[in-house]
């Protein structure tokens, strides 16, 4: 059974480099943890995935000795407990925004006492069997990580009482769904959005939980890494071949 990279960067202090593709890409596992990263989200929300694909993205990531997260359009607890056994690290849930909801996603991502997940352990999270049965379950309860996104007003409001939930490990500010809700940009400069944040890393810091944000550059990691965050998230593979084909046609418009 494997340990999280993810956890164990922020159990020291860390900050966790985590990247997303909503393809499945076979490579895209080795080719994270070439380039530093610890972990690979799995966008399930905003893009369609076959069953079998997930397997294999989480089977190659496995061979890759990275984390994924399975970012689930679904918080049926059988639908978040397979993608566990599986072989997901955790689960990224989107537009958390009560007590009831995280609830109801760490009952379906942790074993009891913690939730209610059901018992397996002859899966992939398990190596098939290998393990005693308390075995299993005392490291799937140390290792799995359960991140919410904070996506709303609402969900901001109760972010305190969301991080004080045992079994919660990170909140996730969702800027751009945050920004459409707050009327306003999807921008640390604008004070509505600063506020949102400095919320949200303030329940974190007093519950003990890690805050996590997207970043865009350089400059935007060390903003929100400054405003408490330690789990961060840059680069996609949308944004990969973008950026690819864009310098792509300008070597050719300069050969051309």
């Amino acid at each position: 059974m494997r340990t999280s990279n993810i956890l164990a960067k922020l159990r020291t202090g860390g900050v966790a480099r985590v990247c997303s593709t909503g393809a499945a890409i076979q490579s895209f596992p080795q080719h994270a943890q070439r380039a530093g990263f610890d972990a690979v989200v799995l966008d399930g929300e905003h893009r369609p995935w076959h069953a079998g694909d997930v397997s294999l993205m989480l089977a190659q990531a496995k061979l890759a000795n990275v984390d994924t997260l399975w970012r689930t359009p679904s918080v049926e607890p059988v639908a978040l407990s397979r993608a566990l056994e599986d072989g997901a690290t955790g689960v990224m849930v989107p537009m958390v925004e009560t007590v009831e909801q995280a609830a109801a996603v760490v009952a379906a991502a942790k074993h009891p006492p913690l939730g209610n997940r059901g018992l397996d352990g002859s899966w992939v999270d398990g190596d098939f069997g290998a393990h005693a049965k308390d075995a299993y379950v005392a490291h799937a309860l140390a290792e799995t990580l359960v991140v919410l996104m904070i996506e709303s007003p609402q969900g901001v409001a109760n972010a305190e009482a969301i991080a004080a939930l045992p079994g919660v490990d990170v909140l996730f500010i969702g800027p751009g769904d945050l920004s459409l809700r707050l009327g306003c940009k999807p921008s640390l400069q604008e004070t509505k959005m600063r506020n949102a944040v400095e919320t949200v890393a303030a329940a974190c810091a007093r519950q003990g939980k890690w805050l996590g944000h997207p970043a865009k550059s350089a400059d935007d990691a060390r903003e929100v890494i400054g405003m408490g965050a330690r789990f961060v998230m840059m680069g996609s593979e949308g944004q990969a071949v973008q950026q690819h084909l864009q310098a792509c046609k300008g070597m050719l418009d300069g050969a051309c």
